[in-house]
């Protein structure tokens, strides 16, 4: 109750409460109000209850977590906008497309997240009674440091262990797919085999380590050490954040999938939107699209030679970032039950290991339904619904809706009550940008592979880490003093 009032009274003294967004918010309502009233007379009745699932749904985020206010974005708005730019919207064109009876209950599907997302967000605001004023007060207090922050010894540790999973990854990869595309543009068919025989289906038992540095290690530690510099402009963190940041977008880029790249860039911007307490110019907005585009272009060049251009380029980029997840999603709900009878949760790899249930690739079998004329190991994962409606049907998207809006506020509390400092900020930013992956990829790889559980261990063996070393440190000095004194 007291750390709620006093957040309530700094939220207050720094004009938080009174946050420019409500002409926005209201203009976006009278456009919708607008729009339903002309859905209703001209459009067919399905279009019009959307449009009202729609208004309601932004209106629970916008109570949630102030979800029109960009300045302060929080982890569950920005998983949700991103949800109903690479979901929601594309869905309505797939549902047009569609005429088998499937489309209505992909379309319930993705509609219901609309709702339940927000119930998640709202019943963990009510059970750590956590207030939106707290986020706000996050954005705007200075960066703070803390005693148990990881200092440079414990990074240079880290960094050097990770190093040395590099080498022997290198070493187990018969052919990299990055060093063959370079000398040997244009084959397509060949760099999607190399690519594939790269990580997913590498025969070795760190298989998950390889794939937890490329989607958790490397982002994590080029993000810290850019956060310290950043606060300390010390050379030795000057240094630590060029040799991650060089040596992470080599190892992310090694198997030419063009996502981990991308996704380092965005985890700094992300972080410096959230160092700049939420202001940042349009100069850094288009350096940061053209550093995100960078790699996902040249790759898609390379790897097609002479017969792409550019804009051919960014149209498949566009299609595969913006059309394709709501393009696989639907497949799910055209193949469980009618082909495949639900798992429960046999999709999951890691509980069937638990439970000695056999272990059901779903990805993959709906990969080589839509694509039957593509590799044998091609996969066709679908944003989180889908696998939840492959184990547990539509009871088991909605609960999974609730879910996930759950998980999403429980980080946000978590990174805000912990204080604004580099830690804290890079741990927002790499959430953001993990559970933004619950729009293409299921809730337990996002936990898991994705690192969304495995970052903060990571943070905590680094901070232990630290530990450790300044206490050798300090009886090694001890030790030093006390000769020192005795040979007086």
């Amino acid at each position: 109750m007291r750390r709620g009032i006093a957040f309530s009274n700094l939220a207050r003294r720094s004009g938080l409460n009174g946050v420019p967004t409500a002409n926005v918010l209201r203009l976006v309502a009278a456009l919708l109000c607008v729009g339903t009233i002309f859905l209703a007379a001209q459009a067919p009745p399905w279009m019009s209850l959307s449009v009202v699932t729609i208004i309601c749904s932004l209106w629970l985020m916008q109570t949630a977590v102030r979800l029109f206010n960009l300045r302060q974005m929080t982890i569950p708005g920005f998983v949700y906008l991103i949800y109903l730019i690479i979901v929601l919207i594309p869905s309505f064109s797939v549902f047009e497309k569609q005429r088998g009876p499937f489309r209505l209950t992909f379309m319930v599907a993705v509609e219901s997240a609309l709702i339940t997302i927000p119930i998640g967000i709202l019943l963990a605001k009510a059970l750590f009674h956590f207030g939106n004023d707290e986020t706000g007060v996050f954005f705007n207090s200075p960066v703070q440091e803390r005693a148990f922050e990881p200092g440079p010894e414990a990074f240079a540790v880290v960094l050097a262990v990770i190093w040395g999973l590099s080498i022997i990854y290198l070493s187990e990869v018969r052919t990299v797919p990055l060093f063959y595309m370079i000398t040997h543009p244009g084959h397509y068919r060949v760099l999607q085999s190399l690519r594939e025989e790269s990580l997913k289906l590498l025969d070795s038992p760190l298989r998950y380590v390889y794939e937890l540095m490329r989607g958790t290690f490397y982002p994590f530690l080029i993000v810290y050490s850019f956060g310290k510099f950043l606060l300390k402009r010390s050379t030795s963190w000057a240094y630590l954040f060029l040799a991650s940041f060089l040596s992470g977008i080599l190892y992310c880029g090694l198997s030419i999938a063009k996502s981990p790249v991308a996704v380092i860039f965005v985890i700094l911007g992300a972080f410096y939107y959230l160092y700049r307490g939420g202001r940042v110019s349009r100069k850094f907005l288009v350096s940061f699209l053209l550093l995100f585009w960078a790699f996902p272009i040249f790759v898609v060049m390379r790897e097609y030679g002479t017969a792409i251009d550019l804009a051919a380029t960014v149209q498949t980029l566009e299609r595969r970032m913006f059309s394709l997840p709501s393009q696989i999603l639907y497949y799910y709900f055209e193949i469980f039950p009618r082909v495949v009878p639900f798992q429960y949760g046999n999709t999951i790899d890691k509980l069937t290991i638990l439970t000695g249930g056999r272990f059901f690739d779903s990805a993959n079998f709906v990969g080589r339904y839509a694509y039957p004329h593509g590799l044998y190991s091609v996969t066709g994962p679908a944003p989180f619904l889908g696998n939840l409606y492959a184990d547990f049907g539509i009871p088991g998207v909605l609960l999974g809706g609730v879910l996930a809006g759950f998980l999403m506020q429980c980080a946000q509390v978590y990174v805000v009550r912990s204080g604004k400092s580099v830690l804290s900020m890079s741990l927002y930013a790499f959430f953001l940008l993990s559970l933004a992956n619950l729009n293409i990829t299921a809730m337990p790889i996002v936990l898991l592979s994705d690192g969304a559980l495995v970052v903060p261990a990571l943070a905590g063996t680094m901070a232990i880490l630290h530990f450790i070393i300044i206490r050798a440190l300090r009886t090694e000095n001890f030790h030093s003093t006390q000769g020192m004194s005795s040979r007086h």
